[in-house]
């Protein structure tokens, strides 16, 4: 065979063709679809996670706290990045001031650079409109956050940083403004706690009076100390619960793959596959999950159902889709399009899927399962609706879709 016939052969074996002949496991597929999601693949991490795989196997629920964990660490990784951020921003500073060419206003908090001098009218604190050219960006980087030219701006408006570094500016004058964050933005902005560098030309100071507010004293904001330990242990436990979350998926495609499988791959090394055949086969496996868990609830609904049927104190309003534990019905339905309805809504477990709040309900657009219901409802008398899949939230993401409803309702 000679190289040309060589070449040939590799160009006619495409990646997906490859990928058709050894049919990699569904688990593995599974298994590394998570991975390369993960913002952290180091082992303590991976084992979190199969920890809670293995818990939600096991029936363990999630305790209130670790439901609300990811709010916990996003907020806590923030409160850490601000920390990190102020101590450069007060380091970077102090390295500025140091510098020949840069004025201190406020030691290691405000300070400029004069890069053109101007030969125009002064701004004084009594003439704070002003039309600029202005760019203002973080310290250290090459691309501005903002920028715009031929501005008119009200100085008592805009951040007290760049206020009081404006200052003292001749027109015609342009000059670079380091800004300290308890002087800008603080934690407000999208980076908390950066130091700011505005270049600012003042192209003419606008009539009126507008008086700029003197600094005053500038207040610190100190929050407590986040450390590394405690932003890991939360890490730890956010994936102990994405592995919770993950498996209360997964575990309906019990078919394709069992639990160990998906944990065994979890601790290899990612496939090195990103051709479309890879994401068509994910989607399939998938696809297939969410219809088994549809059939299996649509099952154990029915399953639930029979077991109501038999009970004294239920009124049958649909057989097999509706049901109701209520003293009385309205012999006839009200004919009113708007219900107003205090509801909480349950699973059949008693797991709280929506807090209790009261809603007025337009009959025609509301789920098949209360416009067959709440018009037979009597006023101030407690009722408990057992809904069908079929009759509640079909084809829907989240914890209600495509589960049995079960809502303690209020009419007024």
């Amino acid at each position: 065979m000679n190289l040309l016939t060589l070449t040939l052969f590799f160009l006619l074996i495409s990646p997906a063709s490859i990928f058709s002949e050894e049919k990699i496991p569904s688990a593995y597929l599974i298994a590394d679809q998570i991975k390369k999601g993960l913002e952290n693949q180091e082992d303590k991490y991976i084992s979190a996670l199969i920890s809670g795989i293995e818990a939600r196997e096991e029936g363990i629920l999630l305790s209130s706290n670790e439901q609300r964990v990811y709010a916990l660490y996003i907020e806590k990784q923030r409160e850490f990045l601000a920390q990190k951020n102020l101590r450069e921003a007060e380091k970077g500073m102090k390295y500025l001031q140091s510098k020949k060419n840069v004025h201190s206003i406020v030691p290691s908090k405000l300070a400029y650079s004069t890069i053109k001098r101007g030969n125009g009218a002064l701004l004084t604190r009594e003439s704070g409109k002003v039309s600029v050219n202005y760019s203002i960006k973080q310290l250290g980087d090459h691309f501005p956050e903002t920028a715009a030219k031929g501005k008119e701006l009200d100085l008592t408006q805009v951040i007290p940083g760049l206020a009081q570094g404006m200052l003292s500016m001749q027109e015609g004058e342009i000059r670079t403004i380091y800004i300290h964050p308890e002087l800008a933005y603080r934690t407000n902005n999208f980076d908390p706690n950066v130091v700011l560098e505005a270049t600012v030309e003042l192209m003419q100071i606008l009539p009126g009076r507008v008086e700029i507010p003197s600094l005053g004293e500038i207040p610190r904001f100190d929050s407590p100390e986040i450390t590394q330990d405690e932003l890991d242990k939360l890490q730890l436990t956010n994936y102990y619960v994405l592995g919770w979350k993950l498996w209360d998926h997964l575990r309906w495609g019990y078919e394709l793959f069992s639990k160990e499988d998906v944990i065994s791959f979890l601790r290899k090394e990612p496939l090195q596959i990103t051709h479309s055949e890879y994401y068509e086969e994910i989607n399939k496996i998938h696809w297939i999950i969410y219809h088994q868990r549809i059939k299996e609830e649509n099952n154990a609904a029915d399953v639930y159902f029979k077991s109501l049927s038999s009970q004294p104190d239920i009124k049958c309003l649909a057989p097999g889709y509706l049901y109701c534990r209520t003293k009385k019905l309205r012999e006839i339905p009200s004919s009113d399009s708007l219900l107003k309805a205090k509801m909480m809504i349950k699973d059949r477990e008693g797991k709280i899927l929506r807090n209790e709040r009261t809603e007025t309900v337009k009959v025609e657009e509301a789920i098949e399962g209360l416009k067959k219901s709440l018009p037979y409802l009597v006023s101030q008398e407690p009722a408990t609706l057992f809904i069908h899949p079929k009759w509640a939230y079909q084809n829907i993401d989240g914890p209600m879709g495509d589960t049995l409803l079960v809502i303690d309702v209020m009419m007024e």
